[in-house]
């Protein structure tokens, strides 16, 4: 759920192509109706949202959208990422995603949202 609106992002978990785990529906609680479908060609493991911005996390590639329009932003592809991990900001002036950026440990992507490209890369120690 997003903050305090009445948002929710829910993701499916069966094999019926209404529980696909390959379909994010954004949901109104206060309504009861589906605001958008989003459909994907492999399952999704991770959703984060911020008032400003989704990001949906697949194996291979993450994908930005504009919350208010739910349109597409960005895709980014992705070293593989089995376990779907992934950072996001919750601010919406210096937002950035964080995703792993190599196989190797500790390697992260610092990717700027708000201006759409890779800030850096960064190594843990």
């Amino acid at each position: 759920m997003l903050y305090s609106t009445s948002l929710l992002a829910i993701v499916g978990a069966g094999e019926q192509p209404a529980l696909s785990p390959r379909r994010l529906c954004l949901f109104n609680t206060e309504t009861g109706a589906a605001v958008k479908e989003l459909n994907f060609a492999t399952a999704i493991l991770a959703v984060r949202l911020n008032r400003k911005s989704l990001v949906v996390v697949l194996q291979d590639k993450a994908y930005i959208y504009d919350l208010n329009k739910v349109s597409i932003l960005d895709t980014i592809d992705t070293v593989p990422n089995p376990k779907g991990l992934c950072a996001f900001s919750p601010c919406q002036d210096n937002c950035y995603l964080a995703l792993p950026a190599s196989t190797d440990k500790g390697v992260v992507l610092i990717y700027n949202v708000n201006e759409l490209h890779s800030h850096c890369q960064a190594r843990g120690t």
